[in-house]
């Protein structure tokens, strides 16, 4: 059977994905409605099937958040006969950013600037001004 050969368009060399997050794979050519396996791999060596679709030029992958990080994956994408098929170059899978890591700076600097302004009010300043109405003296 002849087949049409397989373009991968992402991802692409050196591209940066992180767990927990989902990412449009776009790839063109092949038999349009034909099922195709999406494979990644790590380190040349198969890791996960990752799903098998229809062949539509695109998929969502959704990457698990426990995946392990790291720079050496590659997508590998087939016809189910294995005769049309192409690997991506590597790509790197990261950490997910946590809210905490991208909130305490901030948090940081609020303090830092709340400190700041609560220093410039103590010590050597003004009296406060009392409210009884009762002179001091």
């Amino acid at each position: 059977m002849f087949s049409l050969p397989i373009v991968l368009q992402t991802p692409q060399a050196n591209d940066k994905y992180r767990r927990g997050k989902s990412y449009i794979l776009n790839w063109w050519g092949g038999v349009e409605g034909e099922n195709l396996h999406l494979e990644l791999l790590r380190e040349g060596m198969a890791a996960k099937l990752i799903a098998e679709v229809p062949n539509k030029g695109s998929y969502i992958w959704e990457i698990p958040a426990g995946m392990p990080v790291g720079n050496n994956y590659r997508l590998r994408i087939s016809n189910q006969t294995g005769n049309a098929s192409q690997t991506s170059e590597n790509f790197t899978i990261k950490r997910r950013v946590s809210s905490a890591v991208k909130f305490v700076p901030l948090g940081i600097l609020a303090g830092a600037g709340l400190i700041n302004i609560l220093g410039r009010n103590s010590g050597g300043g003004e009296d406060i001004p009392h409210s009884s109405g009762a002179r001091q003296s």
